[in-house]
């Protein structure tokens, strides 16, 4: 009881949260990467699943629009991939767009969360770990979905070729 008190006063001070040491998730699985099955014309309408790795953490996410809504639910699973018995409980996790917070809660029992938004640019899913002394982040694309660049790679300029088409 006293550790979920703790993430709920923790969500009520963001900027806290946000400046924590970052550990950026790395991209290990990502289902609109799989072969599309038989009759599948794309992936409108299909839930996009994903798995991300920062340390000894691993979050598995899937990201679907919500039944009868243009919002976007998120679900997910924080864990330890040191000791994956021991769930990740009452962890404070925020979805943020720059500095705004777009969407908040807190991991259950079995360190699962859930999250509704509209889509927008630019989101990081921010998950406090190790009794709050570091918080995991992953990238997320425009529309919610995962992106396949990690922060650091974002913050790296682009290479464009020189040729002109």
């Amino acid at each position: 009881m006293l550790r979920r008190a703790r993430a709920v006063f923790a969500l009520e001070r963001p900027r806290i949260i946000c400046k924590l040491p970052r550990l950026a998730a790395r991209l290990m699985f990502d289902s609109l990467t799989q072969p599309a099955m038989a009759g599948v014309r794309g992936p409108s309408g299909v839930s996009r699943q994903a798995v991300f790795e920062a340390g000894d953490y691993a979050v598995d996410i899937t990201v679907d629009q919500a039944p009868g809504s243009s919002r976007t639910m998120l679900v997910g699973q924080v864990m330890s991939r040191v000791a994956p018995v021991a769930p990740i409980t009452a962890a404070p996790v925020l979805l943020t767009a720059g500095e705004t917070i777009v969407a908040r809660t807190v991991c259950d029992r079995y360190g699962e969360f859930l999250l509704e938004y509209d889509p927008q640019p630019q989101l990081q899913l921010q998950v406090v770990v190790d009794a709050g002394r570091r918080r995991l982040e992953l990238s997320l694309d425009q529309t919610g979905a995962v992106s396949r660049r990690s922060a650091d790679e974002r913050r790296k300029p682009v290479r464009r070729s020189g040729k002109k088409h």
